[in-house]
């Protein structure tokens, strides 16, 4: 066959509806290629106004992010700080507990000496058969009150005690 004969078969063959049809089909397209990331960073997305971040791409419009690691120990100064500060609320809500501690104790204290004395006052008004009928019934007035102040005021020596040994 000479080379034009072959050019033109070649040409026919070219033109043909098969070659045609065989030369317009789409292969299937790839997929695109997946972003890469380095190690010490993260996809940052936003899909509706909300922003995401992930260790997979998100889609067609995700960044990457490189996050700063950190070198060397941790900031122990500033756990000593923190360590130091909580301490000093401790201390302080525990001042505050005492001094409420103590006020509650003497406000009972007053309580009972109130009390005391409109009970004391009554007897004074009562009619008693002796004078030693009415100084037995002062006394057990007196007895009564008198331990419940005293274990008042134990609890307040109790509260002050507590404050020494912590301090």
């Amino acid at each position: 066959m000479s080379i034009k004969k072959t050019v033109i078969l070649v040409t026919a063959l070219a033109l043909s509806p098969v070659a045609v049809a065989a030369t317009n089909t789409k292969k299937p397209q790839d997929p695109p290629p997946k972003k890469t990331k380095p190690k010490n960073s993260m996809f940052k997305c936003e899909k509706d106004g909300v922003v995401t971040f992930s260790q997979l791409s998100c889609g067609d419009d995700a960044n990457v992010v490189t996050v700063k690691m950190s070198q060397g120990r941790p900031d122990t100064a500033g756990r000593d700080r923190n360590t130091k500060r909580q301490q000093e609320v401790n201390s302080y809500v525990a001042a505050q507990d005492k001094s409420r501690g103590i006020a509650r104790h003497e406000a009972k204290v007053a309580r009972y000496k109130e009390q005391m004395a409109k009970e004391f006052a009554q007897l004074q008004q009562t009619r008693f058969h002796t004078i030693k009928e009415k100084d037995e019934a002062i006394e057990a007035l007196s007895k009564k009150y008198n331990a419940l102040i005293e274990k008042q005021h134990k609890a307040i020596t109790a509260l002050h005690e507590q404050g020494k040994e912590r301090g």
